[in-house]
């Protein structure tokens, strides 16, 4: 699941975006 995968990605973001 590529959303899943991008809120377990480290970037400098405040919170996880969830799509």
């Amino acid at each position: 699941e590529p959303g899943a995968n991008m809120r377990h990605i480290r970037k400098p973001n405040p919170k996880p975006i969830e799509i």
